[in-house]
């Protein structure tokens, strides 16, 4: 009879798959969403199979979950979107039109009339239907909880049509049309609430022997996934200098926990490389020689030395997997103080001067009269015609700024105390590289 893993949203199953833990819904969970707890066999959410005589007894419940908004964030950084979900819709169901097409000329299918007119209502459906169509049917199965075995005659006569044909098979919703499971997840979490619980319930893989250790599951699983650099290895985070990466590593670890399993950031301090924008440059340059498959973004600081260097890389053809991104521009650093020849004057310094250190909150970079710490010119690039500048006492900057990092590891609850505003531009510049 097999046993199953089973998808839920809100405690409703909406997919299922037999005898094997499906590394791509595993790939949208974490190694820390695994949850392992005592239940009765009666409180699991919906069971395929009557148990009915074992319903009292106690099992040991082995799940990952967590939240909508912090699932719908793991598929967004993977390349999910609503417009390639309603693509790939779109492809499905052409395809899906084309089988039943090519089923109503099968001699068998000519001879039986409740199976012909069943291929053409399903034709029929899918022709006249839509994306939304389809999303608006899903809501309404979802909100009323409409059970995923009811018959077609115990629905209102007004119902829907598209709902009974969505879960026909009994199985939840694998008869939306779909190429990728993700995809009717991604769907589904459009029209579900940010704390709306997502669940992959492997008890009975594990129950039955299909998994062996469920605390080795995660690793073992999304090593399978070695078809597609997209969902395989993660996404590695190259910067300028290591002190960029550990800012960002410490960083990201605070402010979006939920995503750091799908990032790996190359440490300056490890690979023994050197920190400096044509440094990196020439990494990005080997990277594409070598034909490196994995999805890289390329963070450069916002400033001169980053634009002259990015320059002489302009010809260069970058493979899809490979994003160059630059710290963004900040409203505070339009007027910002800098220290010359003719002393102290406040210009705009997006695009010359603005380092990682101008990210760490107007607190780190203000000095003890609340005055922005001044930006010292350097050197003039003749490439762009520009000045390089670079905040005064960077030393002391980073080492007030790991200390703040200290404070929140240490309290959670401080991590509101602090701006962390620019940090988050940079973060949602990286979250969005693949969309």
């Amino acid at each position: 009879m097999g046993s199953c893993g089973e998808l839920y949203i809100d405690n409703y199953l909406i997919y299922s798959i037999k005898n094997y833990v499906d590394p791509l819904l595993l790939s949208i969970f974490q190694r820390s969403d695994l949850k392992k707890y005592e239940r009765k066999i009666s409180q699991r959410r919906q069971i395929y199979f009557s148990r009915d005589s074992e319903k009292n007894e106690i099992e040991r419940a082995i799940e990952f979950s967590n939240n909508a908004k912090n699932i719908k964030h793991r598929l967004r950084i993977m390349g999910f979107s609503l417009e390639k979900v309603k693509r790939e819709f779109e492809i499905y169901k052409n395809r899906e039109i084309e089988t039943h097409t090519e089923l109503l000329k099968q001699k068998w299918v000519q001879e039986n009339p409740d199976i012909k007119s069943k291929k053409m209502c399903n034709i029929n459906i899918l022709k006249n239907s839509t994306f939304k169509d389809f999303l608006n049917a899903s809501k309404e199965i979802l909100n009323k909880k409409i059970p995923y075995d009811i018959k077609i005659e115990e629905l209102p006569t007004n119902a829907n049509p598209l709902i009974h044909f969505i879960l026909e098979f009994h199985h939840g919703f694998e008869s939306l049309p779909h190429l990728d499971p993700r995809t009717i997840l991604f769907s589904l979490l459009e029209i579900s609430s940010d704390n709306t619980i997502v669940t992959y319930d492997i008890t009975e893989l594990v129950e039955g022997g299909y998994v062996e250790e469920a605390d080795t599951l995660f690793d073992e699983t999304i090593k399978t996934l070695d078809y597609n650099y997209e969902l395989d290895e993660k996404i590695v985070i190259l910067a300028e200098g290591s002190t960029d990466i550990r800012i960002l590593k410490e960083s990201l670890e605070i402010l979006f926990p939920h995503v750091n399993d799908l990032y790996s950031f190359m440490d300056f301090h490890v690979s023994n490389a050197q920190g400096s924008a044509s440094i990196l440059i020439n990494t990005l340059k080997s990277f594409i020689g070598a034909g490196i498959k994995n999805r890289i973004i390329a963070l450069f600081d916002n400033d001169a030395a980053a634009k002259s260097a990015l320059f002489g890389f302009k010809n260069v053809i970058m493979p899809l997997n490979i994003k160059i991104i630059q710290y963004p521009n900040i409203n505070f650093a339009k007027t910002y103080p800098t220290l010359g020849p003719s002393g102290i004057n406040n210009l705009d310094i997006n695009g010359l001067a603005c380092s990682i250190e101008l990210y760490l909150g107007k607190e780190i970079i203000t000095n003890d009269k609340g005055k922005f710490i001044p930006i010292q010119w350097k050197g003039y690039d003749k490439l762009i015609n520009k000045y390089q500048g670079e905040i005064l006492y960077k030393n002391k900057i980073q080492k007030q700024f790991i200390n703040k990092i200290k404070d929140c590891k240490k309290n959670k609850n401080h991590i509101n105390n602090y701006d962390w505003e620019p940090l988050k531009l940079i973060f949602e510049n990286i979250f969005d590289a693949f969309k």
